[in-house]
């Protein structure tokens, strides 16, 4: 069971597992700019039970496939058989980190059906469920040790995965997300999201408004920032191993102020945050690179919602093959796995199946450090 903030999610796994659904519903918060905690809050309470409901109907009936539930069962019920509590084994729900409202009533929700079944709770860390999301999704899962970039709307990290309970944070933000960064320039621009929109998030819908921006105007919009001390855009931190978005932010925000409000400016002003923004963590990639040299590196894992951004995804290539790394494997989950799913909780509920219990006191973190599992 996922429940971030804006996201319902229900799951079930097994050995070998094949996803029969996958149930996500999600909130809509264009109206209030965000997420806010208090509207999460009580949206998750009325769509926890009928993601649990649908996900549990759909794992039974015969059509299958990645779509919108997460179940995870044996090729057994692919031909229609019923599904009932006596054949799962555990439920594995997020634990942390989060927002404490969200994650309380997902795990009152588990535990009520760990309860109700007599079955054991696997309790998982959110972003060792996205690091590890391509053990579910890859034909070739990464191999020991590898990197791993976890980019969302609450985290900015790049990792080194030693095993499936073992990471090293090697960077991580002094402030900001990248992925808040993209919903708070979005927003701070007007771009349309959410609603009537093709875009569910603002980072999708700034991303797509970025990509019609016209060169030319890039280029002298560029030059124009340079010469303004206070709307120029800060560079990516070259040679540390931080993140930190607070400052980007603020620029942008003066940069809406004191530039003029014409879509041709606006598009161009999404280009180069954009570019801005996916510069630092290149520039922290190709870093680790030079410090792990070492380390027999073949694999980088890039997850999170942000990890949909196709401007990203180039840009993290081209890193790897400046640094001389083109044979290194660059991996994201579909894109229907980066955004906050069940599935990638259930599978990494598989691979913590030994830490399973019965403890029903166990309480949700809104702050889990990774390197504590």
């Amino acid at each position: 069971m996922a429940w971030p903030a804006g996201v319902h999610s229900a799951a079930i796994s097994q050995a070998r597992p094949r996803l029969l659904s996958n149930v996500v519903l999600r909130q809509d918060h264009s109206a209030t700019g965000g997420i806010h905690p208090y509207h999460a809050a009580i949206w998750h309470g009325s769509n926890v039970p009928q993601a649990v409901g649908q996900a549990l109907q759909i794992a039974a009936g015969p059509s299958h496939g990645w779509g919108a539930s997460s179940i995870l069962m044996p090729t057994k019920y692919m031909d229609g058989q019923s599904l009932s509590p006596k054949d799962i084994d555990a439920i594995a729900v997020t634990r942390g980190p989060g927002m404490m409202a969200s994650l309380s009533n997902g795990m009152v929700a588990a535990k009520t059906l760990a309860s109700v079944w007599n079955k054991p709770l696997i309790y998982v860390h959110h972003m060792a469920a996205h690091a590890l999301t391509p053990f579910f999704t890859e034909e070739s899962p990464p191999a020991f040790p590898f990197l791993t970039l976890l980019v969302s709307g609450g985290h900015t990290m790049l990792v080194l995965a030693e095993s499936v309970q073992k990471y090293q944070i090697l960077a991580t933000t002094s402030d900001d997300s990248i992925g808040d960064a993209f919903d708070k320039a979005a927003r701070d621009m007007g771009i349309p999201w959410g609603g009537n929109t093709a875009h569910s998030n603002p980072g999708a819908a700034l991303e797509a408004f970025a990509a019609a921006a016209d060169i030319t105007t890039v280029q002298e919009l560029k030059e124009h920032l340079r010469k303004q001390k206070n709307i120029a855009l800060p560079s990516a931190m070259r040679g540390q191993l931080a993140f930190s978005y607070s400052g980007l932010k603020a620029t942008v925000t003066r940069a809406v102020q004191a530039l003029p409000s014409d879509v041709k400016t606006r598009r161009a002003l999404a280009h180069l945050f954009q570019e801005a923004a996916v510069a630092q963590i290149s520039e922290k990639l190709r870093l680790v690179l030079q410090r792990t040299l070492d380390l027999p590196i073949k694999d980088v894992v890039c997850s999170g919602g942000v990890a949909s951004n196709s401007f990203l995804r180039q840009h993290l290539r081209d890193t790897l093959d400046a640094a001389g790394k083109e044979g290194t494997r660059l991996l994201f989950p579909p894109l229907e796995f980066c955004t906050d799913n069940a599935a990638m909780i259930a599978h990494t509920g598989l691979l913590f199946y030994e830490q399973r219990t019965h403890d029903l006191s166990i309480q949700p973190v809104a702050k889990w450090n990774l390197e504590d599992l």
